[in-house]
């Protein structure tokens, strides 16, 4: 990672690469074998400093692969913003072009584009209320999906603030996020997803105290005519993507806390509610969803964090007819800056050593240790 800064103006220039070998264990045949690479790289220019003018723009490259499948796809994503701040009044602009590009045995190097675009206008009245609203247009591959956007933040008192956000939307989805997502995807059969969210709306209440402690909770909901999940696949110990027509609800509890020199403890609490038209829970949706962090420095530069996740029971069909059980995960991690431009990384997962299943067939090692280092260009 390179980051410079010039009075007023934030550059960054970064990457990462890593690649994971593993077998299809829960295929006909356990000893097939699996290469998967990851690279994210990206650019980016920031100016924020202007009080009038205002801009961020980034271009990032995300490449993914498969060796043995001959798989890959280069997925290109340009995000710009900008605004004009007049007194009380703003103009500004929302901007995202994708372009994935996707090769396999039987296509060779296909192009795919998306686009998203919202101009906004944002006004503040008596410095306790913020509002924005504007129009969004997104389109892939002939298809669009255009809708109304609408924000708004209002200052109940001097530590709670009301927050609430009205944005339908549609995601451009690829199989290489997919992949990512799942190792055990198949990625050969999908290309993207131009995915719909209709009615999307976000309220949300905030409590923070200086910055020593910050609560917020609130209500996600929209619903999708092609709300994607993953299924039990034609090719044996791999699984695709199925799509039904949905509502998504999730009510969310996030919590910062920081203790001076005894630590931080973060937390997200998710309640989530996933049915299709036949009320259907969709498949590897959890009901609920934590995660608990707490991390004290030991030293100057030496940072050690525990980890608790937990995932409730999900069912792996969308009959609901077979379920994975929920599980607890507990992790630690340590992190040495044993010079401004290095640091040690180690991770391990699942030191209580559970029977742990993200997706049907693959249980997750009995104690996950990882060592790396991260270098740091000035």
């Amino acid at each position: 990672v390179i980051a410079k800064s010039l009075p007023g103006i934030n550059f960054l220039l970064g990457g990462d690469y890593k690649s994971l070998a593993y077998k299809l264990f829960a295929s006909d045949n356990p000893e097939q074998k699996r290469t998967k690479n990851e690279g994210n790289y990206y650019l980016g220019i920031k100016s924020t400093a202007d009080k009038v003018f205002i801009f961020d723009l980034q271009f990032d490259d995300h490449v993914t692969s498969l060796v043995e499948d001959n798989f890959n796809e280069n997925l290109i994503n340009l995000n710009g913003f900008a605004r004009l701040q007049l007194s009380d009044i703003g103009l500004g602009i929302y901007t995202n072009y994708q372009k994935q590009f996707f090769t396999t045995d039987s296509i060779d190097n296909a192009g795919f584009n998306y686009f998203f675009f919202r101009p906004t206008v944002s006004f503040e009245l008596f410095n306790s209320v913020k509002a924005e609203v504007g129009y969004t247009f997104t389109n892939s591959g002939g298809q669009t999906f255009n809708n109304i956007f609408a924000s708004f933040g209002l200052r109940i008192s001097k530590n709670i603030i009301l927050l609430g956000e009205f944005s339908p939307n549609a995601e451009f989805l690829t199989s290489g996020l997919l992949l990512r997502k799942n190792d055990y995807f198949n990625p050969i059969m999908f290309d993207n997803l131009f995915y719909r969210k209709s009615n999307y709306f976000d309220v949300a209440v905030k409590y923070e105290y200086e910055r020593y402690y910050q609560i917020d909770a609130g209500l996600r909901y929209f619903k999708s005519g092609n709300l994607p999940y993953f299924t039990n696949s034609n090719n044996s110990g791999q699984f695709d993507i199925a799509m039904a027509d949905a509502n998504h609800y999730n009510v969310y509890l996030n919590l910062s806390f920081h203790f001076g020199p005894y630590g931080v403890l973060y937390g997200s609490f998710d309640y989530f509610r996933v049915r299709d038209n036949n009320d259907n829970k969709i498949p590897y949706q959890p009901n609920l969803k934590g995660n608990i962090t707490y991390g004290y420095e030991f030293k100057k530069g030496l940072l050690g964090e525990v980890l608790v996740d937990y995932y409730s029971d999900r069912f792996t069909d969308i009959s609901n007819t077979t379920k994975l059980n929920s599980f607890f995960n507990l992790g630690f991690k340590l992190t040495y800056k044993l010079q401004e431009t290095f640091i040690l990384n180690l991770e391990m997962y699942n030191l209580l050593n559970r029977d742990i299943f993200y997706w049907q067939g693959y249980m997750e090692k009995p104690l996950d240790i990882t060592l790396g280092f991260n270098l740091l260009f000035d």
